[in-house]
C-alpha cells in the first residue's frame, strides 16, 4: 500500500501477477527504474533520504535494490 504521496518503484511478477512496492515508506520520489536481465536487481533514481541509510546531501541519487538481499545501496552518495 502506497501512502507516501511520492512517485514510487514497483515490481510486477509477470508469472504470478503480483505487484510489489519496492520504495515503501520513502520520504521522496523515486523514478527511472531499470531491472537487470536476471530480474534480481533494480537500479533507479531517488530523492528519498531514508532508503539506503541516512542521505543528507539534498540531491537525487542512484540507488540499487537487491531482491535477493532485500536491501538498498546508494551508488552516488559522497
Amino acid at each position: 500500500e502506497d501512502t507516501n504521496d511520492h512517485a514510487d518503484i514497483y515490481l510486477r511478477d509477470l508469472l504470478k501477477g503480483d505487484l510489489k512496492l519496492i520504495t515503501r515508506n520513502s520520504d521522496g520520489p523515486s523514478t527511472f527504474p531499470s531491472i537487470s536481465t536476471d530480474g534480481l536487481t533494480i537500479v533507479f533514481c531517488s530523492a528519498a533520504t531514508n532508503l539506503a541509510g541516512q542521505d543528507g546531501n539534498g540531491k537525487v541519487d542512484v540507488l540499487v535494490y537487491s531482491l535477493r538481499k532485500k536491501a538498498f545501496i546508494n551508488l552516488t552518495e559522497a
